[in-house]
């Protein structure tokens, strides 16, 4: 691998979003917005847990009061509500972090601090690489839309029939076989490093149980 495709490599990953982890918004123009908890998900599939492999530390709110007139003209205080703070993560033993910010008018009861963090985490996400081509626009492509349907359509049908392969390798030397086959299509990506990760758990934990029951 050269020092470009390395560079690239988170990217490569998980650039592709599957639709099923989207909804479309009707504000702003319209936009599609993806499922913060699968942003989540991928996250900890590439550096660990939360708090552990990745997260964002020192946050730093800040509250801004303003004046302004109201529908009748009468003067009326409102409320903004600023968050900054670093986005970090593990990668080959050495701590990244990046400064990230994000703000929203405050309202009481409608968990303006949560949806801050939430907006910071992907803001952050996506300047590495994470659901790039819905941020890129592509997502305003109805054909490439209908590609990641069909794409991802496959790629739960490959996760379905490795799980099913993986619960019926009877010995190690099967179970071996088939994490390499695996690690193949991931190296060519063939499938995805969501699925693939998935399967390699399922196949290392195969494995630890026919070297149990040995």
């Amino acid at each position: 691998m050269n020092e470009q495709q390395d560079n690239l490599a988170i990217w490569n990953r998980h650039k592709k979003t599957n639709p099923a982890h989207t909804k479309k918004v009707n504000q702003r123009g319209g936009y599609t917005a993806i499922n913060p908890m699968h942003q989540a998900e991928l996250a900890t599939s590439e550096f660990g847990p939360y708090g552990m492999g990745w997260g964002l530390s020192d946050l730093e709110y800040e509250m801004v009061e303003t004046e302004a007139l109201d529908d009748n003209g009468k003067a009326a205080k409102s409320y903004s509500l600023s968050l900054v703070c670093n986005f970090t993560f593990y990668q080959d033993g050495h701590r990244r972090s990046f400064p990230v910010s994000a703000d929203m008018s405050f309202k009481h009861g409608h968990d303006c601090y949560k949806k801050l963090r939430t907006e910071c985490q992907s803001k952050a996400l996506s300047l590495l690489g994470f659901n790039a081509d819905i941020y890129q626009g592509n997502w305003e492509d109805s054909g490439y839309v209908e590609a990641r349907r069909r794409e991802f359509g496959d790629q739960e049908t490959r996760l379905t029939k490795g799980l099913q392969a993986a619960m019926e390798a009877s010995t190690v030397e099967a179970a071996e076989k088939l994490k390499g086959h695996i690690l193949n299509e991931l190296q060519s990506e063939a499938i995805s490093s969501e699925v693939g990760a998935k399967l390699l758990d399922a196949i290392n934990e195969r494995i630890n149980q026919l070297k149990e029951a040995n």
